[in-house]
């Protein structure tokens, strides 16, 4: 979270007119009942524009449409390259889609991976 929360910080920095309003949440691993609660930290979702950059994607996807956020799209650092999830009476081995694909089909979001 550090490494995030310097880049945003840092960008903010170098061009406060483009960057200045970008802001970070993050889950938590349960929701909070006391303090200031919840299950997302830092700033609201409410009405934003979100880009989702780890893992966990379906959580995350639902987070953000229950805070009212607004799914912009995903970035997963490292693809595993993991099948779709077989359909119900499809056999496995039967030729699927990779995982990430999955994404962009059910959320309409453009589901960006990298190789490192």
């Amino acid at each position: 979270m550090a490494a995030l929360d310097h880049t945003v910080d840092k960008l903010a920095e170098l061009n406060p007119r483009k960057f200045g309003h970008v802001s970070y949440p993050f889950n938590r691993k349960e929701v909070k009942d006391h303090g200031e609660g919840g299950i997302v930290v830092g700033a609201g979702l409410t009405g934003k524009r979100i880009l989702i950059i780890g893992t966990a994607i379906k959580e995350a996807i639902g987070i953000i449409k229950k805070q009212g956020g607004i799914l912009v799209d995903v970035i997963i650092a490292l693809d595993r390259m993991e099948k779709m999830a077989a359909k119900e009476g499809q056999a496995d081995e039967e030729p699927r889609g990779i995982a990430i694909g999955e994404i962009k089909q059910d959320f309409g979001a453009l589901a960006l991976s990298y190789w490192l």
